[in-house]
C-alpha cells in the first residue's frame, strides 16, 4: 500500500497528501484524489498538538519535470520535482547523504535543488553542476546544492522491492 511505502521511506509517515494539478500553480492538494485546503498541515498541527500518535505533519509538492545535464548531454524526461518545507524536514531529521550525515538545508537557496542518488548518478551530475527542469515549457536552470539519499522527501517513490521506480529532486516549497 502507499502508506505502507511512504512509512518504509521515511520511518515515521502514516498519511501523504500530495499536489495533483499542472504546474505554475495550477491544482489542488489531495489525499486519496480528494482536494484538501493548501493549508491542512498548519489546521493538523493545531487539531493535534500535544498528541502523542502525532509528531509532524509537513506540506510537500511534486510535479513532474523533465531534468537536463547539459554538459554531460544527459536527460531524465520524468523526474519528481519535489517542493519541501526546510524546516519541518529539519524536525523529521533532515535528508542524509548517500553515505550518511544529515545535508545542511539552511543553505538550500531559491535556485537550488537536492538531488536523489539515482538521479544524480544517472544524470551524471555532482553537487556545483547545473541542471536544466523544464515547467510549463520555460526552462530552468537549478545548481546541485547536495546529492541525498532517494527517498520521499528527494522525489522518489518505491514501488517496487527492486528499488525506486522513478527518479526526484527536492527544492524549496516556496520556489
Amino acid at each position: 500500500s502507499i502508506k505502507r511505502i511512504t512509512f518504509d521511506a521515511l520511518n515515521r509517515v502514516d498519511i501523504s497528501v500530495g499536489f495533483v494539478g499542472e504546474g505554475g500553480g495550477d491544482g489542488s492538494l489531495s489525499a486519496n484524489a480528494e482536494p484538501v485546503p493548501a493549508d491542512l498541515a498548519d489546521e493538523l498541527e493545531a487539531q493535534f498538538e500535544g498528541d502523542p500518535d502525532f509528531e509532524n505533519f509537513m506540506p510537500m509538492l511534486t510535479l513532474p519535470v523533465p531534468a537536463i545535464n547539459p554538459e554531460a548531454r544527459l536527460s531524465e524526461p520524468a523526474a519528481t520535482l519535489t517542493g519541501i518545507d526546510v524546516e519541518e524536514v529539519d524536525s523529521i531529521g533532515g535528508i542524509q547523504r548517500p553515505n550518511g550525515g544529515s545535508i545542511d538545508l539552511s543553505g538550500l537557496g531559491p535556485d537550488q535543488a537536492i538531488l536523489s542518488e539515482t538521479l544524480a548518478r544517472d544524470l551524471e551530475a555532482s553537487e556545483g553542476d547545473t541542471i536544466r527542469i523544464v515547467i510549463n515549457n520555460e526552462p530552468h536552470d537549478i545548481e546541485v546544492y547536495a546529492i541525498g539519499q532517494d527517498s520521499i522527501l528527494t522525489g522518489v517513490a518505491f514501488g517496487t522491492q527492486s528499488g525506486p521506480s522513478n527518479y526526484g529532486m527536492a527544492m524549496h516549497l516556496d520556489r
